[in-house]
Order: structure tokens, then C-alpha cells, then sequence
């Protein structure tokens, strides 16, 4: 039996036992977020051998989101992590990830002040 594999970097998209020799074949890819080097095909069959190793695994290197310069919001920053990115709104603004969108904190969040005393 071949060890767990790197479940950061890699989603196995179906397995089936492929004859003659009924190996275990696992079609593999690379998880949201990385992506193989180019020229490479974008889904890589991985066999568990029969001595318990696994072939080789397809490189899956980091996309840089930030590249995309409409990534995040007007007025914010993007900063790229492994395997995603974070925008990272003004002082005072916090980000919407729905709407994509950096919201003012006083107004996003604090109810409009009525004035609802009667006057004298």
C-alpha cells in the first residue's frame, strides 16, 4: 500500500483498478490555487506500484493571484499565500469576499443614529 499523498497540493479526481496488472491508477490534479507548469497536461495519472511507492507525482507550483491586477477591490492591497491570496483593505475598511468589495466599518456596521427626542 503507497503512503497518504500531499492532499495540500494535489485532488484526486476519480481511482480505478486499470488491467492487466490491476494497478491502482489515480487520476490527480493539481488543487485550486496551484498549477502545473506550462505544456503539461493539466490532469497526470499516478500509479501506486506494487512495491508500495507511487510514480512520480506532477509538480504543482503556486499561482500568483496578485498578477490580476482587478483581483481585489479598488483601494485595497492583494497579498498572495500559498494556494490563494487575501485582500487587505484600507484602515477603517473591511473586506467583503462575496461582493468583492471593502466596506466602510462605521457605516457598514453601525446602525444610522436617529435623533428621536421631541422638541421643547
Amino acid at each position: 500500500i503507497c503512503p497518504r499523498y500531499d492532499a495540500s497540493l494535489y485532488k484526486v479526481t476519480y481511482r480505478y483498478l486499470s488491467p492487466p496488472s490491476f494497478v491502482r491508477r489515480f487520476p490527480i490534479d493539481c488543487k485550486e490555487g496551484f498549477q502545473q507548469p506550462t505544456g503539461i497536461p493539466r490532469i497526470s495519472n499516478i500509479f501506486c506500484n506494487p512495491n508500495g511507492t507511487w510514480t512520480t507525482f506532477p509538480t504543482c507550483i503556486d499561482i500568483d493571484e496578485c498578477k490580476d491586477q482587478k483581483r481585489c477591490p479598488y483601494g485595497s492591497s492583494c497579498i498572495n499565500t500559498f494556494g490563494s491570496y487575501i485582500c487587505n483593505c484600507s484602515s477603517g475598511y473591511t473586506y467583503d469576499k462575496s461582493r468583492n468589495t471593502c466596506n466602510d466599518m462605521i457605516r457598514h456596521y453601525w446602525p444610522t443614529y436617529i435623533n428621536t427626542m421631541a422638541p421643547y
